[in-house]
């Protein structure tokens, strides 16, 4: 454990030399001379480093305070001896200094030898950029880990000498040793950082309030500025409280659930188990006070919960593009076309003409056909105001409006999963055609009749209304285009050559897809698994520092004749059932939350009713088999890793355990 953040310091290396350019590059294989005089490499790296820091910064204090948590006896005897908890600090950090160095170097080079071989050696020239590169990771690594040491080591060392000997310092959950009471001083920046952050949640209150009450810039373009300041300001602090605040809270919660979900099971699924049993033994240690704990499942509940809301998203605007795309058009056949917003001079617009009865009953009749009739709604011209020049312009729309039992025909609950209802306008579809609507919402007015609808943007594949709708308002129309599909092997192009369509606007579109795609579970596993395994690490490490810490009470127990198979199982028990809900609880929490975003978002085109259906066809085409195969991979590996410190702490008699803890002051 002492040495996994070198490791992690290595690892991360390693992988940005492999990712940045050679040092020195071959002419014949990088194909662009340009990158030897570039820096981009480097700013990209400077683009990324918060997120990469963070992540470092966070994994490396964990391996950290679980190793330090289990050196008790060194941390109070240097402070009793009379070293300063600041120098304690210092020394720490300047540890991480080295560590990252050593890191640093071991990764760099195994990184910039792989990334050399694959690049081969020839004619070529030396590339300032790998140096750079290499620096500035060097600078990433060295401020994580000695950052990442000193938190630790201030952490570790709070309180008291007798704090820290007792493991008050570092205990977290029920029956934490009583800490040495307060020093005043200490007691009033207590209190201070109190008020401090209750003037925070206050501010955040007032930013809400804010945030309702005032108009943001989009909406405001004539108020003054100072308006748009505050209120985007307000909307950025409740964003932050949203996205950070708001799921830390969840992931506490669904932590403290997990951890007592835990113990339950161990304690009563299967009848009550005997004591000294492992079910008994994993139970006790899972409820007892350990560092890091609740935090080490809180991480899990975050990278599944951010997984699984992501998916929700993901999930479903592929799904609605194979939708879509099953309804793309092949060929269209129209009285008008369908292109043109401007089919005639008049300003009032209405239904276009028909297409003649011996051209619908051919098509219909044509077994190579599958045949979507749709009335054509020309709308009246409007004046828009450009977005991108001082001017106006006319515009007006040509809407296909086609029913929705035609369109489920042939994709079942299409109109459903697109939003292809009554009310809603398909915008930017294909074919058909829409103009601008400016800054306003937008509206289908024909005939001086005016309704206003909601824009329906989930990758519609024609621009339209819903014909059954339209025709209650603007009244009966007339079939004035087909949309054409294949029935069976023959194409539709060849199919329309056997008809006679003088006279009318046909448009072919077959090998023209727009929408394509399907839920990729892969994607989702190979995002996820990363993440996942850096969260299962934490849980072996802290398998390692629950045996190390418990390494008195373990030793006393095979003294006294207790199986070491029951250990064994014990600590895979221990690790394997709060990573099992944690994992389990995320990925649901995680899908509730982004169904009821989905929910919220969707309402607003086709109302509450229609968010909700729209919600339900995405969670129908979640890829749940993958998230179940990720919730038990993290179980097992959890289980393994666990099973495998044991298994390692076996090999030392009872006695050397025992010197052991007493040794580290954890007996």
């Amino acid at each position: 454990m002492r040495w996994v953040p070198t490791g992690i310091a290595g690892l991360l290396s390693a992988l940005s030399a492999y990712a940045t350019v050679p040092l020195y590059s071959v002419i014949a294989t990088s194909g662009d001379p340009f990158l030897l005089g570039g820096i981009w490499v480097w700013l990209n790296m400077l683009f990324y480093a918060p997120l990469i820091l963070a992540v470092a910064v966070g994994t490396v204090a964990v391996f950290r305070a679980l190793w330090v948590a289990t050196r008790r006896a060194e941390l109070s005897a240097q402070l009793a001896l009379g070293g300063t908890r600041r120098a304690l600090i210092r020394g720490h950090a300047a540890a991480g200094l080295r560590d990252g160095c050593l890191g640093w170097g071991i990764g760099t080079a195994v990184g910039g030898a792989a990334r050399q071989l694959h690049e081969g050696v020839g004619e070529g020239f030396w590339m300032a950029d790998a140096v750079y590169a290499w620096l500035f990771t060097l600078a990433l690594v060295v401020m994580a880990l000695a950052g990442a040491y000193a938190v630790v080591a201030a952490w570790a060392t709070r309180g008291s000498v007798a704090d820290v000997a007792s493991g008050a310092s570092v205990m977290t959950g029920p029956g934490i040793p009583d800490r040495t009471p307060m020093d005043p001083v200490v007691a009033r920046r207590t209190r201070r950082r109190t008020w401090m952050w209750t003037a925070v949640g206050v501010l955040l209150l007032c930013a809400s309030a804010v945030s309702f009450i005032l108009p943001g810039p989009n909406t405001a373009n004539d108020d003054p500025a100072w308006r748009w300041i505050v209120s985007f300001a307000a909307g950025t602090i409740v964003g932050a409280v949203v996205i950070g605040v708001v799921p830390a809270a969840l992931g506490y919660l669904g932590a403290r659930l997990a951890r007592a979900v835990s113990v339950t099971a161990l304690r009563t699924v299967g009848g009550t188990p005997a004591p000294w049993t492992a079910r008994a033994l994993a139970a006790e240690s899972i409820g007892r006070p350990m560092p890091l704990r609740l935090a080490t499942l809180v991480t899990i509940i975050m990278v599944m919960g951010l997984s699984s809301a992501l998916t929700v998203g993901y999930a479903g605007n592929e799904a609605r593009n194979e939708l879509s795309g099953e309804l793309e058009v092949d060929a269209s056949v129209a009285s008008v076309d369908l292109f043109e917003g401007d089919i005639t001079a008049a300003a009032t617009g209405g239904w276009a003409p028909g297409l003649p009865a011996d051209v619908l009953a051919g098509l219909h009749a044509d077994p190579a056909l599958t045949v979507i009739e749709a009335g054509v709604l020309v709308t009246d011209t409007r004046t828009v105001d450009d977005p991108y020049e001082d001017r106006e312009y006319a515009a007006r729309d040509v809407l296909l409006a086609a029913h929705s039992t035609a369109i489920d025909s042939l994709v079942p609950h299409a109109t459903t999963a697109l939003e292809l209802g009554a009310g809603t306008e398909w915008t930017w579809g294909d074919p058909g055609v829409t103009g601008g609507f400016g800054d306003g919402p937008t509206f289908v007015e024909a005939g001086g009749v005016r309704r206003d609808t909601a824009a329906a943007n989930s990758a519609p594949p024609w621009t339209g209304i819903e014909r059954g709708w339209a025709e209650s308002v603007w009244g009966d129309s007339p079939t004035a285009a087909v949309l054409l599909f294949p029935a069976g092997s023959v194409s539709v192009a060849d199919a329309l050559e056997s008809h006679d369509l003088t006279g009318l606007h046909t448009m072919q579109f077959e090998g023209d897809a727009r929408h394509e795609g399907a839920v990729d579970g892969g994607l989702v596993a190979t995002i996820t698994a990363p993440f996942l395994l850096v969260a299962v690490a934490i849980v072996v490490g802290m398998a390692w520092a629950s045996q190390r810490m418990r390494a008195g009470d373990s030793a006393t127990l095979l003294a006294l004749g207790a199986r070491p198979g029951s250990l064994r199982a014990a600590a895979v028990l221990e690790a394997a059932f709060p990573t099992f809900f944690a994992s389990l609880f995320g990925v649901l929490g995680g899908a509730a939350v982004g169904l009821v975003i989905e929910v919220v978002n969707r309402s607003a085109v086709t109302g509450f009713g229609g968010g909700l259906a729209g919600a339900a066809f995405t969670a129908s085409v979640m890829p749940w088999s993958v998230f179940v195969a990720l919730v038990l991979g993290a179980t097992a590996l959890a289980g393994a890793g666990a099973a495998l410190v044991r298994v390692r702490l076996d090999r030392l008699t009872p006695a050397a355990q025992l010197r052991e803890a007493q040794k580290a002051g954890l007996s």
